[in-house]
């Protein structure tokens, strides 16, 4: 009598853990971060007209969407100059233009024309317009004694 109660409670044991199952794992919620425009760089290079060959110096920003979502929308990006010219700061706007759409790790180059009172004074700023979460990468500052230099 006691192997028949004992296993009956076995088995009713065994036939309550059956009943009680692991829940299924849901699948893993993926969150992209979303479009992230960072003000990136500042470099001089030079361009050639390709009708003369003649080449000149230019500024040339670089702005990167470091989100993992396109950027949508319409911000600006501006490149400005800022010397020192006997005391007094002369601030020259470089270059201004729209960025329309950028996809995740894409780039955009804003280029503008040297200052026209270039001197080791000169400070560069890569600025962007407002427009996402994260307004601590939108602008850039550059003295003119680091700017590379790329032939």
């Amino acid at each position: 009598m006691k192997k028949i109660i004992l296993t009956l409670v076995i088995l009713d044991l065994l036939s309550l853990m059956s009943c009680i199952s692991e829940p299924p794992t849901p699948p893993p919620v993926i969150i992209q971060r979303p479009a992230d425009l960072t003000a990136e760089s500042i470099f001089n290079s030079y361009v050639t007209d390709p009708t003369t060959g003649q080449s000149r110096p230019v500024i040339v920003g670089i702005v990167r969407n470091v989100g993992e979502s396109s950027s949508v929308g319409n911000r600006t990006v501006t490149l400005i100059a800022t010397t020192i010219v006997n005391g007094a700061p002369i601030t020259e706007q470089l270059a201004s233009s729209a960025i329309t759409n950028l996809s995740p790790g894409g780039t955009f180059q804003i280029i503008g024309n040297p200052p026209q009172s270039l001197n080791p004074t000169t400070q560069y700023i890569l600025s962007l317009s407002p427009g996402d979460n994260n307004t601590s990468n939108d602008t850039f500052i550059l003295n003119s004694s680091a700017v590379q230099r790329y032939y």
